[in-house]
C-alpha cells in the first residue's frame, strides 16, 4: 500500500511539473551534453517532509531530465509559496489551501492558479459552530473566516 501511495504521489509531481511547463515563460538553458533542458524553480511550502516525496524521488531518479526539465527545489525564506510565485522567484509552489484561499479571495488577490493536488485528501477542513448552521460551503459567504 505505502509503495502504492509513493508511486502516485511520484506520478502526480511529474504530471504536475511537466504539464505546467509548458506555460512557462523562462527561457530554456544550454547544459551538458547536447540537450536542452528548461529551467524550473519548484518552492515548497515548508521544511522537506512525506508530502513532497514524490517530488524529490523524481529530482533523485532524473525523471525531470527525461522531460527536458532542470527543476531546482527551494524552501521557502520569507513569504509564502503563493506569494514567492505570485512575484515570478519561482515558478511552481507547493502551498495549502488556506493559503491559497486567502491568495485568491484577498481585496488584492495573487495573480496564482492551483493546478493539481499531491496528496489525495486535504488534510485542512472549514469548521463552524453548530448553531451557525453553516452546512455548505455556500453558507459561508458574506462570514469571516479565521485561520492559521
Amino acid at each position: 500500500m505505502k509503495f502504492k501511495k509513493s508511486i502516485s504521489l511520484m506520478t502526480v509531481a511529474l504530471l504536475t511539473i511537466g504539464l505546467v511547463t509548458g506555460c512557462s515563460k523562462k527561457s530554456t538553458e544550454k547544459k551538458e551534453g547536447n540537450s536542452d533542458l528548461q529551467k524550473v524553480t519548484v518552492v515548497l511550502d515548508w521544511t522537506p517532509n512525506t508530502n513532497h516525496t514524490g517530488l524529490y524521488v523524481a529530482l533523485d531518479k532524473g525523471y525531470y531530465k527525461e522531460q527536458g526539465l532542470d527543476v531546482e527545489i527551494i524552501q521557502p525564506s520569507d513569504g509564502t509559496a503563493t506569494t514567492i510565485v505570485a512575484t515570478g522567484k519561482a515558478d511552481f509552489g507547493v502551498s495549502y489551501q488556506e493559503d491559497v484561499t486567502y491568495a485568491k479571495t484577498s481585496e488584492d488577490p495573487l495573480p496564482i492558479k492551483s493546478i493539481a493536488t499531491i496528496i489525495q485528501h486535504n488534510t485542512s477542513g472549514f469548521a463552524s459552530p453548530a448553531n451557525k448552521k453553516i452546512k455548505t460551503v455556500k453558507d459561508f459567504e458574506n462570514k469571516t473566516y479565521g485561520g492559521w
